[in-house]
């Protein structure tokens, strides 16, 4: 079952986040009850933290999770995804040493992941969708979690990842007609200094993980998913493709990201994050969740705009992305031999 937290967090995302260029359509076009999410709870544990480590560069964990998935040979249709940050006693502690957590599956056919980050610790996809893990002889389900500490010089804290997945079975996903969604990531790779000069990155592509001089600034990047070589449709995307859910992924300090289509001129959305006053860390983070979800056109070009404010003296590190959740076509992968794949 669900711990009070997490039950307190997935409450509020029922009542809050929903951005205004879209309204949410479930009364319009939901139809019959859907079974009660089952759950499944697992730890991730071994996370030591003696320095500081800004996002991306923090202690990591994997964990395989196929065996302790239900029925082999099936698909698991996960719904949400809760990730508590825990002592070693397992007991609570602060978001903050949060970078991010990802359910991540790949299969001969596909691959994906469900993800939360800091300011974001739960996702609840809408009604009537989930995100279909197959879970077959030849695919591979796992865990993967990262840390940071931008705050104390002086620490050394012991930590834990409690994920809470609600999924349906396979038969109850086909009985209920569930729809199933694909990862979509945007990220932004605006003109700006690379946290790391040196790493090597596609040609052509400026860096994902950028720098942030003091004071407030606004970053625009064109959309491009590197791994697509598509000419005209630089997204990738299918005549059909639709968002049903995305979320805001952001670094401290961060204060927006908004989804322009360049072609048309129009802001579709803008999620905005709430930073701590005190440290750096991000208190909230808003999504995006909707039924009928907002189209995407293969002949559009869209780009994002970042918005950071840094309020110290000297550089921080930035990312700036949306996590999306899509249905309809997505272009067929074909990359190009000896390019390296991003990381985010």
């Amino acid at each position: 079952m669900l711990s009070q937290r997490a039950k307190v967090l997935l409450l509020g995302l029922l009542v809050a986040g929903f951005g205004p260029a879209y309204p949410d359509a479930r009364a319009e076009t939901a139809t019959a009850a859907e079974p009660e999410l089952k759950t499944l709870e697992f730890f991730l544990e071994g996370f030591r933290i003696r320095k500081k480590h800004i996002s991306m560069e923090g202690p990591q964990e994997k964990k395989p999770i196929k065996s302790a998935l239900p029925k082999s040979d099936s698909t698991v249709w996960v719904r949400s995804m809760a990730v508590e940050m825990l002592d070693e006693n397992r007991e609570p502690i602060s978001s903050e040493f949060l970078c991010h957590a990802w359910l991540t599956f790949q299969s001969p056919e596909s691959g994906g992941m469900l993800s939360v980050s800091q300011g974001t610790e739960v996702v609840m996809l809408p009604e009537g969708f989930a995100f279909p893990v197959p879970n077959t002889a030849e695919s591979r389900v796992m865990l993967i979690g990262m840390v940071e500490n931008n705050n104390y010089d002086v620490i050394d804290q012991k930590a834990i990842m409690k994920y809470t997945i609600g999924y349906y079975s396979d038969e109850e996903a086909r009985e209920f007609e569930i729809k199933g969604l694909k990862a979509l990531n945007m990220v932004a790779r605006p003109d700006a200094p690379a946290v790391h000069p040196k790493q090597p990155i596609m040609q052509g592509l400026n860096a994902h993980h950028w720098l942030v001089p003091p004071g407030r600034h606004t970053y625009t990047s064109s959309i491009v998913r590197p791994q697509f070589q598509t000419p005209g449709n630089p997204l990738g995307i299918g005549d059909n493709t639709r968002i049903h859910y995305m979320r805001v992924h952001l670094h401290g300090y961060g204060e927006s990201v908004s989804l322009v289509d360049k072609t048309t001129g129009e802001k579709l959305w803008t999620g905005y994050a709430k930073n701590s006053e005190t440290i750096r860390h991000l208190l909230h983070s808003d999504f995006y969740s909707d039924v009928e979800g907002i189209p995407l056109h293969r002949d559009h070009q869209y780009e994002l705009e970042v918005v950071y404010n840094n309020p110290t003296s000297e550089p921080v590190d930035a990312m700036g992305a949306f996590r999306a959740y899509v249905t309809g076509d997505l272009a067929a992968r074909r990359i190009r031999p000896g390019s390296p794949r991003s990381h985010h």
